[in-house]
């Protein structure tokens, strides 16, 4: 079964920060701190509808969080679970992000901004 791409829905937010918090673990000793998508507020960003998640088999596997501003497409984060890391899954909500840039910004070219 192919990884499906769906809205976030209110009970994913517990999910979600299981993801963001494996992902990013492995960051703490390197910058000393959690890094701000372990500390994200979730739910808010779901009720913000901003986010997506991706899986299979109803399992949330991943997650990204973008929106549409201006006349550019902004992704805040996105983060895969560590135990599915390597699939592409990453790359297919990227390529979502480009889809939906295309969709709400222009319809000849995407340009996709990235917070660094």
């Amino acid at each position: 079964m192919p990884p499906l791409i769906r809205r976030a829905r209110a009970e994913d937010a517990t999910r979600i920060a299981a993801i963001a918090r494996a992902a990013y673990l492995k960051y703490v000793p390197r910058i000393g701190r959690e890094p701000a998508p372990m500390m994200a507020d979730f739910a808010a960003e779901i009720a913000a509808d901003r986010v997506v998640v991706i899986g299979t088999a109803g399992a949330v596997d991943g997650y990204m969080i973008a929106w549409p501003e201006n006349d550019s497409y902004f992704i805040d984060n996105i983060a895969v679970d560590p135990l599915q890391q390597g699939k592409g899954l990453g790359r297919q909500l990227v390529d979502h992000a480009v889809d939906e840039a295309k969709r709400h910004i222009c319809r000849r070219s995407a340009s996709i901004r990235t917070r660094q």
